[in-house]
């Protein structure tokens, strides 16, 4: 086995798995999560504002809840990358439950814009320090988290 510099492999690991927890595209060889064109954007393409406001038992968390909040959570993980240790009230990050076509169209415009400029910033980064790399750790990990969740949610809605 070759040994590769760590931040070159770091660095291309990471892009890997941006690029399938977001746009997922087809790619002969299968996909991290095992299933092709199952990230973010394919998966919020399919999503009517009707599924995006229905929750599986009453008063819980929406399709569109999940997507503000994954979207909050972004925003949050960029200032705390830029060194920001703000307090952050992650109740209001639940604030969307209910969406009609046209909020639901504004929720995912503002997660996807969220999401590319999050992936610009960590992809374009040079030297990394342990708030940056903790941080590229938890945008992986918590928006797979919730990606699954929306996933399962819609397979219920549908």
């Amino acid at each position: 086995m070759a040994t590769t510099d760590l931040s070159q492999a770091f660095h291309g690991n990471l892009s890997f798995l941006l690029e399938e927890t977001f746009a997922s595209p087809q790619r002969p060889g299968g996909s991290a999560y095992l299933d092709q064109r199952t990230g973010w954007y394919p998966t919020l393409e399919s999503i009517s504002a009707e599924q995006a406001s229905t929750s599986l038992v009453p008063g819980g968390t929406t399709i569109a809840g999940h997507v503000d909040h994954a979207r909050f959570h972004l925003e949050t993980s960029l200032r705390y990358m830029a060194g920001s240790d703000e307090r952050v009230d992650w109740a209001e990050s639940w604030r969307v439950r209910e969406v009609d076509e046209a909020a639901w169209a504004e929720v995912r415009s503002a997660f996807v814009e969220t999401a590319e400029r999050v992936q610009r910033s960590l992809l374009e980064l040079t030297s990394w320090s342990d708030r940056e790399v903790g941080g590229a750790f938890a945008v992986i990990a918590h928006c797979a988290y919730h990606l699954g969740a929306v996933r399962q949610i819609l397979q219920v809605t549908r």
